[in-house]
């Protein structure tokens, strides 16, 4: 895909990131391509919200949605002005190709969508059902304005916690790089932005499966935590074994018995820092404590002070440290 005045749209490509089927290159190529333009996130966004806005409502016939396409190729005249500027890649359409084209040409498909975007500060949304969602830095999400009677979706990029308002009549459904979380009334995290979709389920049962998949969905309950895997589509099931998993929201770190060998790596990916020990035999100290801090330097201080050893800032993001030993 490239960025030119009338800009290139590979529809066929849009459709099968919208429906779960494209592969880790296939998104990749697509996002590099949001990434090129704003009209290309503008476009993408539209096509997003005519999607969102018929799941699942909208039944698609697949001979109805090639006349529609043929006869809009055909007649000029009949085009809105928006499909003049692009081509619509016919001859390799798929069966998700022509459910994009159907929801493109229905002008019945009218529901407002709505977008919330973080950078680097969280975000709590409440939706139309009075459920919360709270966002981590860096994430997205897209939901509609209001939820119709008997479904509620939401779509996510990123990381947040939901809690969702409980409707037996209505289950809510979050769609997350091709995982699929379905719940009627819960507290759980969803994490996406890697090779898997992390759900961890804090209340309630929670349903996680690959999106418009056949396959049986894995039920996960209280303190249990599924993966999703992107490649293979496969769903995984495991206690949750970290304790700082949801420290992006709560601010509260706890360790219980572990060496500092497990307690650094931790730390280095929740506040995006290089910890090293000047003595290979600290890393066995063994920590246990909480500690309700929001930066770096006074965690580590906590720490530090915990064994009497010394904290230096070496360079910007860098630590060491050193001592004597666990005293």
């Amino acid at each position: 895909m490239k960025d030119n005045p009338e800009i290139t749209v590979n529809y066929e490509q849009v459709a099968k990131y919208l429906s779960a089927e494209s592969s880790p290159a296939e998104s990749q190529a697509l996002e590099t391509w949001l990434a090129e333009s704003p009209a290309n996130q503008a476009e993408f966004d539209r096509l997003l919200a005519l999607w969102m806005a018929a799941q699942p409502r909208v039944k698609v016939n697949t001979a109805a949605a090639w006349q529609k396409v043929n006869a809009r190729t055909r007649v000029q005249a009949t085009r809105p002005s928006w499909f003049r500027r692009y081509r619509l890649p016919l001859a390799a359409a798929s069966l998700a190709l022509l459910a994009l084209a159907a929801l493109l040409f229905n002008p019945g498909v009218e529901q407002k969508m709505l977008a919330t975007k973080t950078g680097d500060q969280t975000r709590v949304v409440t939706l139309s059902d009075g459920t919360t969602v709270t966002l981590n830095k860096n994430s997205e999400l897209l939901y509609p304005e209001a939820f119709a009677a008997d479904q509620r979706q939401v779509t996510l990029k990123g990381e947040a916690f939901f809690a969702v308002h409980r409707d037996e009549k209505a289950p809510f459904t979050i769609l997350a790089e091709g995982a699929e979380v379905t719940v009627l009334g819960t507290e759980f995290n969803v994490k996406t932005g890697t090779e898997q979709v992390e759900v961890l389920v804090e209340s309630g049962k929670v349903s996680l499966a690959a999106h418009e998949e056949k396959a049986q969905p894995v039920i996960l309950e209280a303190g249990e935590k599924g993966q999703f895997d992107r490649k293979t589509r496969a769903v995984v099931e495991s206690e949750t074994d970290n304790l700082n998993a949801l420290y992006w929201r709560t601010g509260r770190l706890e360790f219980r018995d572990e060496s500092l060998n497990q307690v650094i790596p931790e730390l280095e990916a929740l506040f995006a820092v290089k910890i090293s020990l000047e003595k290979p035999e600290l890393g066995n100290c063994l920590l246990t404590g909480t500690y309700e801090e929001r930066e770096i330097e006074s965690v580590l201080t906590g720490i530090t002070q915990t064994f009497n050893l010394q904290l230096t800032e070496t360079d910007e993001n860098l630590y060491l440290i050193s001592g004597e030993g666990c005293h």
